[in-house]
C-alpha cells in the first residue's frame, strides 16, 4: 500500500503530524504538482491513500485539473479556506475526508489510519 502527501512545504506542521504517526508505511511526499502528476501517470504506481493539502485556491485548482488521475484513490483534501467555491471544487475531488488548514490536523493521521485498518481486514 502506497499512501502520497502532496504538500509544498516539507517541514509543514501536517508533514510532521502524518509523518510522525504514520512512518512505518509506504508513504511518499510530493513537493509539487508536476512531481505528482509524475507519479500519477505511471502505470501500476499503486497508490491507495492521497492526503492533498492545497494551502491556495490556485493550488486546489490545479488539483482540480488533475481529477481523472485520482479515480481509483482515496482522497483525503485539506482546504485553504472555507469559502462556497473552494468547498464546491474540493468536493468534486471526491475525497473521503475533508477538513481545512485551520482545523486539527491531527485528526487527518487518525483518518488514515482509520482507513487503513479497514483495508486490512
Amino acid at each position: 500500500m502506497k499512501i502520497i502527501l502532496y504538500e509544498t512545504d516539507p517541514n509543514s506542521k501536517i508533514s510532521r503530524i502524518i509523518q510522525d504517526r504514520i512512518f512505518k508505511l509506504n508513504m511518499e511526499t510530493h513537493l509539487s504538482i508536476k512531481s505528482l502528476s509524475q507519479l500519477l501517470r505511471k502505470p501500476m504506481n499503486r497508490v491507495w491513500i492521497a492526503i492533498l493539502f492545497a494551502a491556495t485556491k490556485e493550488e486546489l485548482i490545479q488539483l482540480h485539473s488533475m481529477r481523472e488521475l485520482f479515480e481509483d484513490i482515496k482522497i483525503i483534501l485539506i482546504l485553504p479556506d472555507r469559502t462556497k467555491d473552494t468547498l464546491s471544487l474540493g468536493l468534486q475531488l471526491n475525497p473521503r475526508y475533508f477538513t481545512y488548514t485551520d482545523s486539527d490536523i491531527g485528526d487527518v493521521a487518525a483518518v488514515v489510519e482509520n482507513m487503513i485498518q479497514k483495508m486490512e481486514i
